[in-house]
């Protein structure tokens, strides 16, 4: 009896880490349905057709994750057969590319453990890579992570000739960094947003919002994002600091997230940048480390209290 009672014991020590070593579950589906929609799309000059072929080969195909990137980027039918239809040269360059994302998968795994070690309330999220309209290289849903493959795939070899010139030069800065060498790290930073109670209220809150994704995302990896708002706003520090602090009361993020360089803006999402920057001057304050992860994940971004005070206590 005492020696089937080990064995007992033995077995579910075994399961148990079996569990608890298994990776994320990531989701590549949607990337194969997408080309077999384009495919039929591109064999006829017919749109309702194309628009038959891109609902019933990709959309009504979709997995959760592309359902819930269409929700959350409002994505539909007709704007998928719009840039099939008008970026032919960009499609067929990137095709090849993001078929590569089926290998990165066991790559995630060590990350995310990681990062459940810094933060052991970590719930499960699953990551979906799909094919959106070139508007998203990543967001999340609920507990989805969510990929545009064709943004993270893209490189210096990718045509974006048929691009505005504005497109242009966003798709060809963005590819230079040949993104998806740091899909690991984008991959982590929408995990935490899994893990986030809510977004921001105004141009500070959102801001941190995202910057503890980042900062985080260098604790789990010990690496920075490698995009131009983060070596601009480090070789910027105090310019960056007193714009930001003049404006980080607005109601609006314009100029600061989710936006191309401008004429106002020396580098899109700066406001990332001033996040992180937040983040880890609340974390260098802190004695106990595990206990200011805790915190800045499970800060409370929609509420002007919790905001406030976590901005105060940082001494940014």
């Amino acid at each position: 009896m005492k020696f089937t009672f080990i064995i007992f014991i033995a077995s579910w020590m075994f399961v148990t880490a079996s569990v608890q070593k298994k990776g994320p579950n990531v989701i590549t589906t949607d990337i194969d349905n997408f080309w077999n929609a384009y495919d039929s799309i591109c064999i006829t000059t017919d749109s309702l057709k194309q628009l038959h072929y891109i609902r019933t080969l990709y959309i009504d195909k979709g997995t959760p994750g592309l359902h819930g990137f269409m929700k959350a980027k409002a994505y539909t039918a007709e704007e998928w057969v719009k840039v099939i239809r008008r970026y032919p040269k960009f499609w067929r360059s990137i095709r090849s590319n993001t078929y590569k994302v089926k290998k990165l998968a066991p790559e995630f795994g060590p990350g995310i453990d990681r990062l459940r070690e810094l933060y052991p309330a970590l719930k499960p999220a699953n990551i979906y890579f799909t094919v959106g309209a070139l508007r998203s290289g990543g967001t999340t849903q609920d507990d989805m992570v969510l990929i545009g493959s064709e943004m993270i795939t893209g490189n210096a070899t990718t045509d974006i000739s048929e691009f505005s010139p504005g497109k242009q030069k966003f798709l060809g800065n963005y590819y230079l960094t040949d993104p998806i060498k740091n899909a690991v790290l984008l991959n982590i930073h929408e995990y935490v947003h899994t893990q986030q109670r809510r977004h921001g209220y105004n141009l500070l809150s959102q801001a941190i919002c995202e910057g503890a994704c980042d900062f985080v995302t260098e604790l789990v990896t010990g690496k920075k994002m490698p995009l131009p708002y983060m070596d601009y706003g480090l070789k910027n520090a105090q310019a960056v600091r007193k714009k930001f602090l003049a404006e980080m009361h607005n109601p609006s993020w314009d100029g600061w997230l989710y936006n191309a360089a401008s004429d106002n803006a020396p580098v899109g999402d700066l406001g990332y940048y001033v996040g992180y920057a937040i983040c880890k001057a609340y974390y260098d304050q802190q004695k106990d480390k595990k206990a200011a992860v805790r915190e800045i994940i499970e800060l409370d971004y929609g509420d002007s209290t919790a905001v406030n005070g976590f901005f105060k206590a940082s001494g940014y």
